[in-house]
């Protein structure tokens, strides 16, 4: 007997919304498990890599290492909007696969380095990587519970996050020693160790691609250009900023001033009139009760909100 696609399934005390089935909610169990574990495990066992392979000294590596990691930080800062835009044009399994398998990438040639530019080039291809998974499995994990158990998936989410950071890392970076101690060399082994990491990631991409839902969020009628969308993600991001860009002037004799002037709690009246002149800008009026005008003052002169820097 198969479930209507139109059927809440549930899962424990996880609900999914009609037209995600087990599979999908496993498989992205999976991803969380897979994606997050291979994300965390190069720092730890590109270490092997650094020693065995290219015999860099111990007191290059904290350097190396740092700029590596910078190069994949900012490759992150600088995909994750447009590759958010992409997932709603052409779907979230589509993105996430194709982010384990440039992650994978990174894992097959990162043994095969034979200078330190090399792992440039390599944590370039893994850096691409990145976005695409982690922001798509933060995506999913939004996209199949109903509202009520949002909370639920996301510290199951969280549960497979670690056990794959714990599992995943453990093994990779292991088992070059394993395989050194049954006999192969340590270039094999390296080799063999990150083979096996860049295996379970093509291994994921094809269980994602049967396994996830897909699909796009939006019907290709309410799509909006990129060169909307691009304006728009931009300006989302720099929303909370604006926000905590709310400026106090202070109007007084010879005072002005912005937030980080205002030393100290201000008197009542000064936060009402804050409040109320925000009202105002926002067409809530600036009456108290008795329908008079209500001005803050405080620290010697009048206090007025306004929006966005002077």
């Amino acid at each position: 007997m198969t479930n209507n696609p139109t059927d809440a399934v549930r899962i424990g005390p996880i609900e999914l919304l009609p037209g995600i089935s087990r599979t999908n909610f496993w498989t992205f169990l999976l991803a969380a498990f897979v994606c997050i574990g291979m994300l965390a495990t190069l720092n730890i066992a590109q270490s092997y890599i650094l020693v065995q392979h290219l015999g860099i000294p111990w007191s290059e590596q904290g350097a190396l290492s740092g700029n590596l990691t910078l190069v994949t930080e900012i490759m992150s800062i600088v995909l994750i909007a447009p590759f958010g835009i992409l997932a709603d044009r052409i779907g979230r399994r589509t993105v996430i696969v194709i982010g384990i398998i440039f992650v994978g990438m990174g894992y097959a040639l990162y043994p095969y380095a034979t200078t330190a530019e090399d792992l440039y080039l390599y944590r370039i291809l893994f850096g691409i990587g990145i976005p695409m998974t982690a922001a798509m499995t933060a995506t999913i994990q939004n996209d199949y519970p109903t509202d009520r158990t949002r909370g639920k998936l996301l510290g199951a989410t969280a549960i497979f996050n670690s056990l794959g950071i714990l599992v995943i890392s453990f093994i990779v970076a292991q088992l070059p020693n394993i395989l050194f101690k049954a006999g192969w060399d340590p270039i094999t082994a390296g080799k063999l160790a990150f083979g096996f990491g860049a295996a379970l990631c093509f291994v994921s991409a094809i269980a994602f691609r049967f396994g996830l839902k897909g699909g796009t969020p939006a019907k290709k009628t309410e799509r909006l250009p990129y060169r909307v969308l691009i304006p728009e993600r931009l300006q989302s991001r720099a929303e909370p900023a604006h926000r905590a860009g709310l400026f106090f002037r202070v109007h007084g004799p010879g005072r002005r001033g912005d937030l980080r002037s205002l030393r100290g709690p201000l008197g009542a009246e000064g936060r009402l009139g804050a409040e109320d002149e925000s009202r105002r800008i926002h067409g809530g009026g600036s009456r108290d009760h008795r329908g008079r005008d209500r001005r803050g003052h405080g620290l010697g002169g009048d206090i007025r909100l306004h929006h966005g820097p002077h």
